[in-house]
């Protein structure tokens, strides 16, 4: 990105209210998670950051009607869980791979499921949680990869179940790239959250996606002055640019 060094994204969730669809739709977050989620954004662009504020939906059994007409399957969801799918504004520069266009449904012309993340770039999650419930967690996947599968190899070949092998090696709608799918180490779920930070269920808790250790502290460090009580209610997904192709381009993973 030539006009700025970092950039922060911001995507916020809550799986207690439903349908969100940004901040003017009427369905407002709690007063108090409102209240972090400006102090955040004002906060860093007083640092020079900039900071673009997202929405969510909830994609659920009846939304698979739109994966399946852009990639002729439904990503292998659980049929009774609805998943809280975040979703960010493009950034002018970023790539726009229009074949995977209202992928889990529709949504504003500026807006993609997926999307790219820069190596200075980071998408902050600012989440009031569910309440009681058996499980959740959240994952960040690379969804689509420049490239194609090579039928040659030993992973390709030692999976024999012909449904799990076309989801797992799906064509993108693409036809430059392949559906991945690919988790980033493990999930962030309630077991984790209640070891780290006491409790789970019904708390705010606050969720970072990021290459750059230096964006990491900073965005930590902008939480806690933002409002958020303690260190520990903050949770990140490193990101791991070995096996990651970051970056705004065509050639960058599709997350």
């Amino acid at each position: 990105m030539l006009y700025f060094t970092l950039a922060v994204m911001i995507g916020f969730a809550s799986a207690a209210n439903g349908w969100n669809n940004g901040p003017s739709n009427g369905n407002q977050l709690p007063e108090s998670l409102e209240r972090k989620v400006q102090n955040l954004q004002a906060d860093l662009e007083a640092k020079g950051y900039e900071v673009t504020r997202g929405f969510w939906d909830l994609f659920t059994i009846e939304d698979c009607q739109f994966t399946i007409a852009v990639i002729g399957n439904c990503l292998g969801n659980n049929p009774v869980s609805p998943y809280v799918v975040p979703a960010v504004p493009l950034w002018p520069d970023e790539f726009v791979d229009q074949s995977t266009r209202d992928l889990l449904g529709p949504t504003p012309d500026d807006t993609w499921w997926t999307y790219r993340l820069d190596e200075r770039e980071a998408l902050v999650v600012l989440a009031q949680l569910p309440p009681p419930a058996k499980y959740f967690g959240m994952h960040t996947y690379v969804f689509t990869r420049e490239g194609l599968v090579d039928p040659a190899d030993l992973v390709f070949l030692s999976v024999t179940d012909l449904f799990l092998g076309e989801l797992l090696f799906a064509p993108s709608s693409n036809p430059s790239r392949s559906v991945m799918s690919a988790a980033f180490g493990n999930s962030i779920n309630n077991v984790v959250i209640e070891r780290q930070s006491g409790a789970a269920f019904n708390q705010q808790r606050f969720f970072i996606v990021t290459p750059d250790a230096v964006m990491e502290r900073e965005v930590i460090e902008a939480l806690l002055r933002a409002g958020v009580p303690a260190r520990n209610q903050v949770f990140t997904t490193p990101v791991s640019t070995e096996i990651f192709r970051a970056g705004l381009g065509p050639e960058a993973d599709d997350l």
